[in-house]
């Protein structure tokens, strides 16, 4: 609630507040999962659809068949442009998700020279990332702009410094609302490509993960990157002169179909969010990710 009259006085409103009824079992289940309480990626994107995929490790759903059948089990606005925003980043992460297993294994992979089985998976994040950049070339007769800013993008903004009071709990949440950052598939692939991101996008990506992934999630990332620390990523094996040529050349692959990944995503956040300099997560969202495409494309092996 806010304070009657403030909009006609002039004064500063307090902070809104949540009943205690809500905001209690509300936190009770946040930090149970690790989670701040606010939108987060995983939570709309992956926890909220109504399909019910394949479980046959061999048989990954066509991105446009994702796109026309993804549905929401909760919606705030009810509207075509929530839906596309969250099928979008779900379709994708489906697409990557039969990576994750060789991901994990990497690091040890590394260690061990295998270069045919690296050369591979280099091969293989190059196809998916393809996929997924057909899903985001789909994105514009799903996601009307007009909708997507002026209805569903107000609700994606978190809370401003005053915060939200969950009352009954001595907390006031002042997280940011959900981003691509938290994507922790996204950032698993940075890590094992061995993609080293400057100053802002890294600042942005540390928050992200540290404070907006679920704990399993973020427990996940910390281990291969610990792994990664020891063995060496895959522009580290990549550029070992022991390495065939066939590696390096996946990899340059790899990198370069992230990078063209990361640029279209920049060029559609440009077009939704030009009347503003603030992204979703409330990131400076132009400068970080012309960064992010930058430093990914700087993480070609030479």
């Amino acid at each position: 609630k806010y304070h009657a009259g403030a909009a006609d006085t002039g004064a500063v409103e307090p902070a809104a507040e949540l009943p205690r009824v809500i905001s209690a079992p509300w936190l009770h289940a946040c930090e149970r999962l690790g989670l701040p309480p606010v939108y987060v990626a995983t939570g709309m994107d992956l926890w909220n659809h109504t399909l019910e995929l394949p479980t046959a490790p061999w048989f990954w759903p066509e991105p446009a068949a994702l796109l026309d059948a993804f549905g929401l089990r909760i919606a705030t606005t009810g509207g075509a442009a929530e839906v596309a925003f969250h099928a979008v980043p779900f379709a994708i992460q489906v697409q990557l998700a039969h990576l994750l297993p060789a991901l994990i294994d990497a690091p040890a992979d590394v260690a061990r020279r295998r270069w045919r089985t690296l050369a591979a998976l280099c091969g293989e994040i190059a196809a998916a990332l393809r996929r997924c950049l057909s899903l985001l070339q789909q994105v514009a007769p799903r996601l009307d702009p007009a909708e997507f800013y002026d209805v569903y993008r107000p609700l994606l903004g978190g809370w401003d410094a005053r915060g939200l009071v969950l009352r009954g709990t001595g907390t006031t949440t002042r997280a940011k609302g959900p981003s691509a950052g938290q994507t922790a598939l996204l950032i698993l692939l940075d890590v094992v490509l061995g993609v080293a991101h400057k100053e802002e996008t890294s600042a942005f990506q540390l928050e992200m993960r540290t404070g907006y992934l679920p704990r399993p999630h973020r427990a996940l990332l910390e281990d291969v990157a610990a792994d990664v620390a020891r063995s060496g990523s895959l522009r580290a094996a990549a550029a070992d002169a022991a390495a065939p040529a066939a590696l390096s050349d996946a990899h340059r692959r790899a990198i370069d179909a992230l990078a063209a990944f990361r640029s279209f995503h920049l060029g559609m956040a440009t077009k939704y969010l030009q009347r503003t300099d603030k992204g979703t997560g409330a990131s400076d969202f132009r400068s970080m990710l012309k960064e992010a495409v930058e430093s990914t494309r700087e993480g070609r092996v030479r």
